[in-house]
């Protein structure tokens, strides 16, 4: 073996165990919150059958092969999930040099994975199947998802159970006719030649895979594809120099460089950003050999595994240096559902729904873009199966199926499926919002209105002009909204009362207004049907039943007129009465009021004087005891004007005293009998208003004048 062969060997096996083991460690397993998106935790349980002949002890190349093969798969089992891996040897194997021997099986845990590059032979053993038996009848046993019974072998084998049988070298129909018959119970079987072994046909339909390998380049290869195989890692295959593009969004991606001076320097979006990096991994290989040679360090190889976060679907381009890339990917996706109704529109998935018909959609869209990715290979395969459970029904739904809702608060809708065939997705429990509790109610139930009203003036129909009537309307709303032609048909309407000789009339609803006509005077065949004159009351009474059967109820009446005549008659007998009622009211509060009391007080008494009381009688007032008298008649104000008076009043419209008195001077003027008591032109006497305060004196033929001065007190 040269020394740039062992060189790359070391390289493409090292790294090959690097990779798978970033790739087991970076990628989560279990539940995401985010979107409920489960990666199947699938145990596995390996038995390797390994040759540890002197072909292959012998030859470091084959014997460095075969241990680095088996630090792939051991580097790729999740032992806290359960996952084992044991090697039978074909002969007694020891780890180190001074290790006890061990020729059953060798249990490889997490722990001391880096011993199976110490496995040293004391001696060498043949090349049989024994080992093989034992590992079948172990696997058969195994609880495990996957089970794989791998052999590793460089030759041809000799004996099938025991060493001790004396046999011929068996060809390769005999050995792959004992391949297949370790596959069944459950049990997968890999077979890896090396070198010169047989080569034998693979029949993956009975869990038969047969590959072989005659350098350490082609091994690295191969593993790759036996560790898909087995652990089914998503790479993404089509990249160019270092530049790819994906359909869907990831979460993360992983990039492995390898090969001499391997560096990851960035990762750039088609827009120039960069994405940031969360773990960043680099390793110089080593490797342990055989004999005595425990410790060879092979300085120039080197890889580096970096994974970057959250990236948007679109083209990246990846800058490196080094021999080789690859890229592993963790695609960013969640169950995306939609509901509309008949009409096709939308519903608001948060909010309650009415029981009905809908449309149910959905599919595994992009977390980041919200696009539809159910068809992305990077995806592939991919299954969604929804399950609708209402009032106690359960119904698988395909997307794009019409579903008949009934009323059920606990109405649920689950979807789920699987992609990338190890992942696993449910809208359970998805924190968008998504979750599948759908709130099936009938809506609240609204208030119905009516309005029962007519554009005729006054509500008055005179009979001669019945050809402009204007129909009675009856406007109906449900929720401040009008109602539709199908809701106006689940509307019962009755009128009182009901058409009569009397009053004959018909009623039809108004299409795309929510109202009924009712056209006054008219039968059912249009004819005109003259009512009798009159007053008349229409009561209108709806009842709306909606599609859950409940109902609402609303009234509203209405007072017209038909008669002969116009309304314009009623209208001036109106005015007329209203004039008239004014006059008289005018009139009232301008009648004459008499003061309820005046009190003449004598200034001057004389010696028969004292108090001379003036009382109102019959329109005259007599001063007493005197008999002197004066005619007096209340003012003209009304009491209306006398509120606002600021003095009060009397009018004297006749001055009558007594024979003995020779004049009388009220005020200012003096009135005599000589001259009959006219005013002082000679005139008839006028009259005179006096106030409160209002000095009266009276001169008598025998004595001295009596003067007196009148206070008017009105309650």
């Amino acid at each position: 073996m040269t020394a740039k062969s062992s060189v790359y060997r070391v390289r493409n096996i090292v790294l090959l165990v690097l990779i798978f083991m970033v790739v087991v460690l970076s990628f989560p397993q279990g539940v995401s919150a985010k979107d409920n998106i489960k990666k199947n935790t699938i145990t596995h349980d390996i038995a390797i059958v390994f040759d540890n002949s002197g072909s292959m002890y012998d030859n470091t190349d084959r014997w460095s092969q075969s241990l680095y093969a088996i630090g792939v798969f051991a580097s790729m089992l999740d032992y806290g999930a359960g996952d084992k891996l044991g090697i039978y040897p074909m002969g007694a194997i020891s780890v180190g040099k001074d290790g006890a021997d061990i020729s059953d099986r060798l249990e490889v845990t997490q722990n001391n994975i880096s011993d199976i590059s110490k496995i040293y032979c004391r001696r060498t053993s043949e090349t049989i199947l024994s080992p093989a038996y034992k590992a079948k009848e172990y696997l058969k046993q195994s609880q495990a998802d996957e089970k794989w019974l791998i052999v590793l072998t460089d030759g041809e084998f000799y004996y099938d159970k025991s060493t001790a049988e004396t046999g011929v070298q068996k060809d390769a129909v005999w050995l792959e006719k004992k391949m297949l018959g370790f596959t069944g119970d459950g049990v997968k079987v890999q077979y890896l030649g090396f070198a010169e072994a047989s080569v034998l046909n693979s029949n993956i339909s009975n869990g038969f895979y047969s590959s072989n390998v005659s350098s350490a380049d082609a091994l690295t290869g191969e593993l790759v594809n036996i560790c898909n195989k087995i652990f089914q890692r998503h790479i993404i295959q089509d990249i160019s120099q270092g530049t790819f593009t994906t359909d869907v969004s990831m979460k993360s991606i992983i990039a492995f460089a390898q090969g001499k001076g391997a560096e990851i320097k960035s990762l750039y979006s088609s827009d120039n950003q960069k994405t940031e990096s969360s773990l960043n991994m680099k390793l110089n290989a080593g490797t342990q050999g055989t004999g005595s040679n425990y410790l060879t360090l092979i300085a120039d190889v080197c890889g580096q595994v970096v994974t970057f976060g959250e990236c948007k679907a679109g083209t990246y381009h990846l800058d490196y240096t080094g021999t080789d890339i690859q890229v592993f990917y963790e695609p960013d996706v969640r169950i995306e559902y939609s509901l509309t109704d008949k009409n096709g529109n939308p519903i608001d998935k948060q909010s309650e729904i009415s029981p009905g018909e809908y449309t149910l959609n959905y599919h595994l869209a992009d977390s980041l873009t919200n696009k539809d990715v159910s068809n992305s290979q990077l995806l592939a395969p991919v299954s969604l199966q929804a399950t609708m459970t209402n009032n106690g029904k359960s119904q698988q739904i395909s997307s794009g199926q019409k579903i008949q809702l009934e009323s059920d608060k606990n109405t649920l809708l689950l979807i789920q499926g699987t992609f990338l065939k190890d992942y696993e997705i449910s809208n359970e429990y998805d924190s968008n919002g998504n979750d599948g509790k759908l709130d099936v109610v009938p809506p609240t139930l609204k208030t119905l209105t009516l309005s029962l009203g007519t554009e005729q003036i006054g509500n008055w129909f005179k009979t001669s002009d019945y050809e402009n009537w204007k129909p009675l309307r009856i406007d109906l709303t449900y929720g401040n909204e009008k109602l539709t032609d199908e809701q106006l048909k689940a509307v019962s309407l009755s009128l009182y009362p009901a058409v009569s000789e009397n009053l004959m009339y018909t009623c039809k609803p108004v299409l795309g207004q929510s109202a009924y006509e009712i056209t006054l005077g008219k039968n059912n065949n249009g004819e005109y049907v003259q009512p009798e004159y009159g007053k008349y009351s229409l009561q209108a009474k709806a009842v709306y039943t909606d599609e859950f059967h409940r109902s609402v109820t609303a009234e509203d009446s209405i007072t017209f007129h038909i008669q002969w005549y116009s309304q314009i008659w009623v209208w001036l007998f109106w005015i007329v009465l209203s004039a008239v009622l004014i006059l008289l009211i005018i009139f009232l509060l301008n009648l004459p009021a008499w003061p309820y009391k005046m009190v003449c007080v004598i200034e001057k008494p004389t010696s028969a004087g004292g108090t001379v009381a003036v009382s109102p009688s019959g329109g005259t007032m007599r001063l007493v005891p005197f008999r002197y008298e004066l005619a007096v008649n209340v003012k003209r104000n009304s009491k209306l004007k006398d509120k606002f008076s600021s003095r009060a009043s009397v009018k004297i419209t006749g001055i009558m005293p007594h024979r003995k008195v020779q004049s009388v001077t009220i005020g200012a003027n003096t009135y005599t009998r000589n001259n009959k008591f006219r005013e002082p032109t000679g005139e008839p006497f006028k009259g005179i208003v006096i106030r409160n305060g209002t000095q009266i004196s009276m001169t008598f033929a025998a004595s001295q004048p009596l003067t007196a001065r009148i206070k008017i007190n009105k309650k």
